[in-house]
Formats: structure tokens, sequence, C-alpha cells
């Protein structure tokens, strides 16, 4: 018998088991969405649809499966097993009979999902049905659940036990979840290859870099920008390192801070050499080291003895915080206006507005879901040090009522600005969706600065 470990934390604490429903409510409602967009439905009557699904559903596929496609498939029901496991078995006693149970069910209802999903495709022209994809949706619930079982306990503790946390505490969980999502920006969207020949074909192309600079034939501009990229993310891995290991006055701690910092920079490049949309770079991992150790002096410039400040909150420093959202911002400008090669150009213009899309994601369906994916995950990383920032720019503990739909207008401005700047750039299109996901980054990084440095 399966038995889990005793909570430290009140079972009434966020996630709940009702937060696991609300979480696969949405995960469920975005399986829909994503299979309709954009939204371009017509009429087929109901017997033919269903005459034609169900011919689509009883023959395989004579054509090869396209790997990437199963593989987008997949990670989109991965949300959907998961959250539909935890709302079963959070805080619930983990025997062998109630776990067996809980796949079942989720597996049931992603088979339903999906299948109806699938289904309603036969209105949406464009859009075509496939058993391949069913299978690989109900591959990716199982998926889910088996992480839950894993590793849903785990994360259920550790989520709530952040929420009691204080000051530098608090700090460490922030600086956990962003080498997490640091990690899953640099691998998405997981499009893994093994293939001997392929992986020498990168080689030759410079997609895997031995000698640092070298740039693979890109404008100096791009690696300049991608080097400057990889220092400035590394800098959280360096003050992880420091806020969470040993912080006793001895000269070793900055050390070791830096060791695992940059260990983990070492890895993930590594384990980019085998996801065919991520180039390998030692450019990467030089700048990732420089950045790396920035992180670990700022963390012993800013952040004392751990045992001195463990649970109290951390001081807002205006200036200081005020000068990094400027350069922020600019980091923001340089890499989403690169290769800055502006025309003002009125045809052009005129072209890129008649086709922009106001139905959210529409402007993601034209190439592949998996860069779709990874180019959600990037926004939404630039996005949120820009609300972290302009938390720790305001004094007040508490937030007023008006600085919520302040910071909103703010950031609403600062994200059209980029994306209006695009309009100028031939190999740019703006895209009113990213204005969107930048908001709600940049507000998630708001409210996630005023917890790290709350009492």
């Amino acid at each position: 018998m399966l038995r889990s470990p005793r909570l430290p934390v009140s079972p009434r604490v966020l996630p709940t088991r009702r937060t696991y429903v609300w979480i696969a409510g949405a995960a469920v409602a975005f399986v829909f969405y994503a299979s309709l967009i954009p939204f371009a439905l017509a009429y087929v009557p109901f017997s033919d649809a269903l005459q034609h699904f169900q011919a689509v559903i009883a023959v395989p596929p004579l054509a090869r499966l396209s790997r990437t496609n199963f593989l987008a498939n997949m990670l989109l029901t991965v949300p959907v097993g998961f959250a539909l496991a935890g709302a079963q078995l959070c805080d619930r006693s983990r025997r062998f009979i109630s776990i067996l149970a809980a796949a079942i069910v989720s597996l049931a209802i992603g088979l339903l999902v999906s299948t109806t999903a699938e289904f309603l495709q036969e209105f949406a022209p464009g859009r075509v049905p496939a058993l391949a994809d069913v299978e690989a949706q109900v591959a990716g619930c199982l998926a889910g659940v088996i992480a839950w079982i894993a590793a849903g306990p785990a994360l259920t503790t550790w989520l709530r036990i952040a929420q009691l946390r204080r000051g530098q505490d608090r700090l460490g969980q922030a600086l956990i979840a962003y080498a997490a999502l640091w990690t899953a920006v640099s691998l998405a969207p997981l499009d893994i290859t093994l293939d001997v020949g392929e992986l020498s074909q990168r080689v030759h192309s410079g997609m895997i870099a031995i000698v640092p600079f070298a740039g693979a034939g890109q404008p100096l501009t791009r690696v300049v920008s991608d080097a400057f990229m990889a220092f400035v993310s590394a800098i959280p891995l360096g003050a992880l390192g420091f806020v969470m290991g040993p912080r006793d006055g001895r000269s070793r701690a900055p050390l070791r801070a830096f060791i695992v910092g940059a260990a983990l920079v070492v890895a993930i490049e590594a384990m980019q050499i085998f996801i065919v949309s991520h180039a390998a770079d030692s450019t990467d991992v030089l700048c990732g080291w420089i950045g790396v150790g920035a992180g670990v002096a700022l963390a012993m410039r800013w952040l004392p003895a751990r045992r001195a400040v463990a649970r109290r909150p951390l001081k807002p420093a205006s200036r200081g915080a005020a000068l990094l959202l400027g350069c922020w911002v600019l980091v923001i400008a340089l890499s989403q206006w690169m290769p800055y090669d502006f025309s003002s150009n009125r045809g052009m213009i005129r072209a890129k507005i008649a086709a922009l899309s106001f139905v959210p994601f529409g402007g993601y369906v034209g190439g592949s879901d998996l860069n779709a994916l990874n180019d959600l995950l990037v926004k939404l990383a630039l996005a949120a040090p820009v609300g972290v920032l302009a938390a720790f720019i305001h004094r007040r503990r508490s937030l007023p009522a008006l600085t919520v739909p302040i910071a909103l207008g703010l950031f609403t401005a600062l994200f059209t600005i980029v994306e209006a700047g695009q309009l100028f750039l031939p190999t740019r299109s703006p895209d009113p969706t990213d204005v969107a996901v930048g908001v709600l980054g940049a507000l998630g990084g708001l409210f996630l600065g005023r917890w790290i440095k709350e009492e």
C-alpha cells in the first residue's frame, strides 16, 4: 500500500482538489479552443460528418506519422491528465486501487475530450481529424496522470509551503520556479532527435557550434543579441545557488553557488544538442557562466546571511529596480525588433494591419504548434520580469485599489508599442495576442513580486 507523507500545512491552503478541478476545466477548454482555432466554421450535415469521422477513426493512416504533430498533440493534453489526477488524488490516501481508479477515470475523460474535439473539426474547414491525434492526446493524458503520481503530491506540498514563507525564503521559491521556467523555455518544443545523420547535419550547418561567437553565418546583431540574452537569463541561476545554499559567512559558499549555476547552464546547453529547433552554442555557455557569476555577485551584495534575514521581508529598492526595469524594457524591445531593418513603406504597413487577427492565438495557427508553444513561453518569460521589477519600485506594503488598473494600463501601453514597432519591420508580424500574453505575464510578475517582498 502506498501512503502519502503527512503534509506540514493545512489541506485548505491552495492548491486543493477544487483548484485542480478548475485547472482541469481550463485545460479541457483550451483543448477545444486549440482544435477549432481560428473558428472558420462551416455547415456540414451531421450524418455526413459522423460518417466521415467514423471512416477516419476506423482506418489507420497510410502516410508516415508526423513526429512533430504527434508530440504537439501529446503536450496539449498533459495538463488535462495531470489536473484530473490531482482532482481525484490530492490529499487522499495513495492506495493502489485509488490510483488505478483515478487513472482509468482520467483516461476515459481524456478519450472523450479528444474524440469530441477531433469530431468537431469536421465542421472546421482546413482542420483534418485523425486517429493519430486521438492516440497522441490520450497518450498525453496518460503522461499527465503519471506525472501527478510521481510529482503531484510533492508539488502540492511545495506550493502550500511557499505561501507561508517570508522574505528570502520566498525569493528562493520564486527563483526555483524561474529555473523551472527557464529550463522549459530552453528545451521547448522538445522536438528531440537521436538520428546520427541529422546530428551530423546540425554540426555542419552550425546549429551545434563549438567555436565561440562563430555565428553560423548569422548577422552580428543576432549573435550579440543571443549572447546578451544568454547572459541576462543566467543571472537568476547564480542568485538561486546563493539564496538556497548555506550562507554562513564561509568563503566557499559563493563558489558552490557558481558551480551549481554553471553546471545547470552546461546541462541545458548539452541537451539542446538533441533539440532540432534549438542551436547548441559554446557562446551561450560562456555568456551563461558570466551571468551566473553576476548573479552570485549581486546576491552577495544585496542579500546578507540567511540566518540574519531568513523570515524578514525584503526591502524595496526603488532606484535600483527602476534602473533594472528600464534596462529590461530595452531588452524586450531589442529582442522583438531584431534585425532593426525599419521601413516606412505604407503598402507593407497597410497589409500588416489588414492581416491582424484579433482571435486569441489566431496568428499562431500558420506555423508549427511546437514553435508556437516555444514562442508563447519565451514571451511570458520576457514579460514576467517587468511586473516583478515594478513591484519592487512600489514602496507601500499594501496594494492600493488603483495600483493594478494603473499597472494594467502601463503594461498594455508597453507591449502595444513593442508590437506596433513590428509594423515597420519587413520580417516581423505584429499580433494582438502577443500584447495580451505580455500583459498577463507582467501582471503575474507584479503579484509575484509583491508576494516575494511582503511580510
